[in-house]
Parts: structure tokens; C-alpha cells; sequence
């Protein structure tokens, strides 16, 4: 709510916040940035599944694998690839991405790659300790100037597509 030139911000729990600027990081479906209206920019997608493994055996710290294209996928969508971050000695991060689309991706694919992939690596008997999935938006009309809000991250659409990284417009 705007009053005075004073943005006054409530939260779930009723507490109640009066600031001059406002740093919008809702995402990209923002009720507080208003955006350009242009209908040439479309919004794509990258979509992921990845998993946090216990290996139940050391893993070796030093190995990581980044953006590997090397699986081919008997489907109609784009190609894949998979990144194994290890956490600790034990535990690691595999996760399967689709760089970019131009439609979301049902989630379900890119979870069937990646127990394909798993299977091919070896580790498909690892314990899962923690799922993440999303179709993230990319691109989009870039937002109208708005005195005393700054949309940063997916509500200024300015994800950068090979790493997910987010920036201030």
C-alpha cells in the first residue's frame, strides 16, 4: 500500500513495515512491478530436477561435473544435461536441467532423465534426502521505472539462462 510517498508492507503474521523504497524480490509474477507492454517478448522456460543423494560411501570432494550433454533422450523435448555437485564426502547434488524452452516442461521428464542418468552413472540406489523441481521463467518485458521499487531477481526478469543467477534492473 502506497500512502505519502511511503510503501507500507504487511506480513502474513500482521506486522506491519513503512519504508521509502522497496526491493521487489517476489519473483517473477510480482503484484508490485509494473512491466513494459511488449508482446514480442516472450517468456521461456529452464526446468529441472535434481536430488541431494547419500552416497553411503565416501565421494570423492574434489569431483564435479558441470553442464554434461553426453545423454541423448529417446523424447520430443529439448536435450539435457546434468551437474553432480558434491556436498561433503557423502553427499551429493544431481540434478537434471533443460536450458531453456519455450513451453514448461512437465516435471516428470526431466525426473525420468535423471533416473535414466543415475542408472547409467551408478548411483541409482542412493539414498534421496531432498527433491527440488521448477519450471523457472526466463526473460519477459523488462520493468516500467517506479519510484521507490526495485525489482530485483525474476520479478526485473532478468535471470541469466545457463546459470540461474539473478540481477537488479
Amino acid at each position: 500500500e502506497k500512502q505519502n510517498g511511503n510503501y507500507t508492507i504487511t506480513t502474513d503474521n500482521n506486522k506491519s513495515f513503512t519504508v521509502s523504497n522497496l526491493y521487489d524480490a517476489s519473483g517473477h509474477h510480482s503484484k508490485f512491478t509494473k512491466y513494459e507492454k511488449n508482446k514480442n517478448i516472450k517468456i521461456r522456460y529452464q526446468t529441472f530436477y535434481g536430488e541431494i543423494l547419500n552416497m553411503n560411501h565416501k565421494y570423492n570432494i574434489n569431483e564435479c561435473i558441470i553442464m554434461d550433454w553426453s545423454m541423448s533422450h529417446d523424447d520430443p523435448y529439448p536435450p539435457s544435461f546434468v551437474y553432480i555437485l558434491p556436498l561433503d564426502n557423502q553427499n551429493i547434488l544431481v540434478e537434471e536441467t533443460i536450458l531453456i524452452s519455450d513451453n514448461k516442461i512437465p516435471i516428470h521428464i526431466v525426473k525420468k532423465r535423471l533416473q535414466s542418468r543415475k542408472k547409467k552413472l551408478n548411483i541409482n540406489n542412493a539414498k534421496v534426502i531432498l527433491t527440488e523441481k521448477y519450471n523457472l521463467p526466463m526473460g519477459g518485458s523488462l520493468p516500467t521505472k517506479n519510484k521507490g521499487i526495485t525489482p530485483i531477481g525474476g520479478a526485473a526478469h532478468m535471470v541469466h539462462p545457463s546459470t540461474g543467477y539473478m540481477f537488479g534492473y
